[in-house]
């Protein structure tokens, strides 16, 4: 039984190709995330041996101005974003605290994408 690596999904490629048109290159691109030009070449190409979840959550925080918070239902910008999941606990606001709890788990989240690996135990899936 072959076992296929999960790729980036449509939105995290179509950030990719953007990125690249806009700053020229995919080692301007690679670099801005923080992987090896190698890297974002075979993810392009959708034969990336390896899990992909924390490469999209880089893509997604540094390449995307605009994203629609999954809790909020809005569009917030990748810094709004940033500080929103940096923040403390709020402790005085109900609806805050469970902004707060979202975040720990959101896929724009990167620790979050961390601490979850990539959907399984093994970070493939079976074909």
């Amino acid at each position: 039984m072959a076992k296929a690596w999960k790729q980036l999904d449509n939105e995290a490629l179509s950030l990719l190709r953007a990125g690249i048109e806009k700053l020229g290159s995919i080692k301007a691109v690679a670099d801005k995330i923080g992987y090896s030009r190698g890297a974002v070449s075979t993810a392009l190409a959708g034969k990336y041996v390896g899990g992909t979840g924390k490469m999209r959550a880089a893509i997604m925080e540094r390449l995307n101005a605009i994203m629609l918070c999954p809790h909020l239902g809005k569009e917030l910008t990748a810094i709004e974003c940033r500080l929103f999941r940096e923040r403390r606990c709020p402790t005085s606001n109900r609806a805050e605290v469970k902004h707060w709890q979202a975040c720990r788990i959101c896929k724009f989240n990167p620790e979050a994408v961390r601490m979850m690996g990539e959907g399984n135990e093994t970070g493939y899936d079976e074909e």
